[in-house]
Formats: structure tokens, sequence, C-alpha cells
């Protein structure tokens, strides 16, 4: 008797809360709504130049759009500054909204739209340290085949911000800035959630790359002006093994399809804090049987920028069969992302 009471009080307040959940829980979401500012990965142009601050690669999902300045100081030549920009051809198409149900799908289907919707594509050129009058040019693509740090695949984000703005009475179609101009802030929603990710132990973010590169001897693009033309691919993981600690693993196959291909294999570990990621690597050459160490520091100094300071070693010539030298490189990154 006492149990059919409860449960006839408790019914009204059962079906309202079924009714809140239905209401805010969205069927369809724009992802680039929930695109965090955490894990920004190297740019693969400049890891087909061979000029990334980092030779470890990261294994997490790219941003949309990214622009990033680098500046090499190889010892004994001159610096060599280039620039490089990441874009997702999905999200230049304009596409991005989603059913939430088919995103978070595990068929093949859902699979393979998460890996196109995290498919970038990546052009940059660098100053030929080695011969001051000459360029380096790259273009690679980039995928991301797993990423179980995605908040809209494993976390509440998704549900969260729709009650917060149904709260409010305001549209989930609004974008970031009208939600801000409408006086809600969604930055406490966002912060639980990049840290919610940032430490989930026990799984890996895998990507994989194929970037081409040559050198430009003149200021005009032509078929006769681009040479050596060396291929690279490449697969990185990143491991999450407590809430502060990731490790990273790299084989990258340079100078496919060539004589003088090698292979660099790498592991890295990374000490993360809010805004700071300590990074110390360590890779080995099959073709030089040399070891190359690393270390790296990367800071978010300003919303939806980051700054990377890295001293590595390696050979500077652009065929990496020249001599081993250390390298200082920075890196200054502007990326697209929905939180502040």
């Amino acid at each position: 008797m006492l149990q059919r009471f409860v449960q006839t009080a408790l019914l009204p307040a059962t079906l309202a809360s079924g009714a809140l959940a239905a209401q805010t829980t969205p069927t369809s979401v724009n992802i680039y709504r929930y695109i965090l500012s955490v894990d920004v990965p190297e740019s693969p142009a400049f890891v087909a130049l061979g000029v990334a601050p980092t030779h470890v690669l990261r294994g997490s999902a790219p941003k949309p759009i990214t622009v990033a300045i680098i500046d090499a100081f190889p010892g004994g030549n001159q610096a060599a500054p280039g620039v490089a920009l990441d874009v997702a051809p999905y999200f230049l198409a304009g596409g991005g909204v989603r059913r939430v149900t088919r995103w978070r799908s595990m068929s093949l289907g859902g699979r393979l739209t998460r890996v196109l919707v995290k498919t970038i594509v990546s052009l940059g050129a660098v100053r030929d340290p080695a011969d001051p009058g000459a360029s380096l040019v790259g273009l690679a693509l980039r995928s991301a085949v797993h990423d179980p740090h995605d908040p809209l695949l494993n976390s509440s984000l998704p549900d969260e911000v729709a009650a917060e703005l149904a709260r409010h009475g305001i549209p989930d179609s609004l974008s970031t800035d009208d939600v801000l101009s409408g006086g809600v802030d969604l930055a406490p929603l966002f912060a639980r959630a990049r840290r919610a990710m940032r430490a989930r132990s026990g799984d890996a973010q895998i990507a994989m790359g194929w970037g081409v590169a040559g050198r430009l001897h003149s200021g005009v693009l032509k078929g006769d002006s681009l040479d050596p033309l060396r291929h690279t691919l490449w697969l990185s993981g990143q491991f999450t093994a407590g809430r502060r600690l990731d490790i990273l693993a790299t084989m990258q196959v340079r100078s496919v399809f060539r004589s003088d291909v090698r292979v660099w294999l790498g592991a890295a570990l990374q000490h993360k804090t809010t805004a700071v990621d300590y990074r110390a690597e360590l890779y080995y050459d099959t073709r030089s049987h040399d070891g190359h160490p690393g270390v790296a520091v990367e800071a978010r100094v300003l919303p939806h920028m980051g700054l990377v300071a890295a001293l590595a070693s390696q050979p500077v010539d652009f065929a990496g069969t020249g001599p081993r030298r250390l390298a200082v490189r920075t890196l200054l990154n502007w990326f697209y992302a929905s939180d502040r």
C-alpha cells in the first residue's frame, strides 16, 4: 500500500522530468559548436616538411581551421620561418548539423562519418634552412580514425547545453556569440567537458596522415620548379594513462617510394595541466641508427591561440641525411574552437 502511494505521489514529478529531458535532449546538433580548445595536433604540412616542433605526434582530433606560424633555428643554419593552413573540407562545405543518434552510432556508416568530419587538408611552406634562396612546400591529409575524447560521443555536454538554453528560452540553433549576448554563459559547461575529456583514462586516440613535400627553386610554382618530391606516411597514438599523463607513440615512414626511405619510431610522455602541456620525446631513425631526443612546452596563451616552444635533435637538411644538430622551434597557432 505504501509503495503504491509513493509511486502515485512521484508520478507527476517523473512525468515532468521525462518531459523536460525530451525537450532539452537535442535530436540534431551542429557538431562544430562542440569543438574543445585542447590537444591541438601538429600541422600535417609541417610533418611532411620535417619541421614540426615535435616528432612524436598527437593522436587527437584536429580543429576545423588552424593557422600556424613557425620559426625554426637549426644550429649553424639560418632561421627557417614558415606558415601552414589546415582546413576540414567538411567544415568548408557547410556541413555540421547531424542527428545525435547517427553521430553516436557504432555502425560502419557512423564511424566513417566521424572520420570524414575529422579529416583535414593542410598546405604549408617554410624557407629551406640549407638554401635561403629556396622554399620547401608541402601538402598533406590527416584523419582522426578513433577519438573517444569526442564530447559529442562520450559526454553529456550536448544535453547540458540544450537544457541551459531551454531554461533561458533560447533556441539551440543560435551561434555561440548570440547565446553569450543573450546572457547565457556556457563557459562552465565547456570547462567541465574539457576536464572530463582530458582525464578519460584507459583509452587511446589514433590518427593517420599522408603528406608530400618538395623544394621550390623559384618564386613561381611550375612543373619543373618543384623537386625532389618526398612522400611521408605516419600513424600516431595518444594513450591517456591518467588525468595528467599521456603516452604518445608515432611511426613515420619518410621518403616513401624512394631508395632512401627511412622510418622514424618514437615515443613520448606528456604531462598535462590546465593551461600548459610538457612533453619529453625520443625517436629512432632506422636508416641512420640514431636516437633523437627532444622536449617541448605548449601553452594556451589566449582564447583560440597556442604557443609551442621545442628543442629537438635531428638532421636539418630536407632529405634527413645530414649531420644531426639541435634545433629550436617556436610555433604560434590560431585555431577554431567553440569554447573560450
